[in-house]
């Protein structure tokens, strides 16, 4: 007879265990048309790109997570029920207002939510939805 044992979470080391950071990895149907995206419409800076030609590519803006932008030209990608991606903001006024200055296609006007965000929403080339957010809520 097989016997289970059931350790108390207690009983779990948690200093050998520690994630150290995250970031986005997304499927790109092109990678060069992304790239010009996120940094001329969106601000982002290029990091590193890796290939020749470049398949994959990290950009970052500001002090956010990067992401990872992967060519998969037989791919589908932009499924937008499969991946968002969320940006918290400061002065989201000021983002909305850039980004529609430079062109960029609103998907979701800019407004207050009743779960306490101001947000906004775009798309990015390959259908990703690409959301705005900051909190309408006072810190207390």
């Amino acid at each position: 007879q097989r016997q289970m044992c059931i350790r108390d979470s207690a009983d779990t080391d948690h200093r050998m265990m520690k994630l150290e950071s995250d970031s986005a990895i997304l499927a790109v149907s092109n990678l060069e048309g992304s790239l010009s995206f996120y940094t001329e419409k969106l601000g982002f800076t290029l990091e590193s790109s890796h290939g020749n030609p470049s398949y994959v590519a990290s950009i970052l803006r500001d002090q956010a997570q990067s992401i990872s932008l992967l060519c998969m030209k037989d791919a589908i990608v932009g499924n937008h029920s499969i991946a968002t991606l969320d940006f918290r903001c400061q002065e989201i006024d000021a983002i909305y207002s850039e980004f529609q200055s430079k062109g960029v296609v609103i998907d979701e006007e800019i407004g207050n939510k009743e779960y306490g965000m101001r947000e906004f929403r775009i798309k990015d080339p390959d259908g990703y939805l690409l959301y705005f957010q900051e909190s309408t809520v006072p810190n207390t």
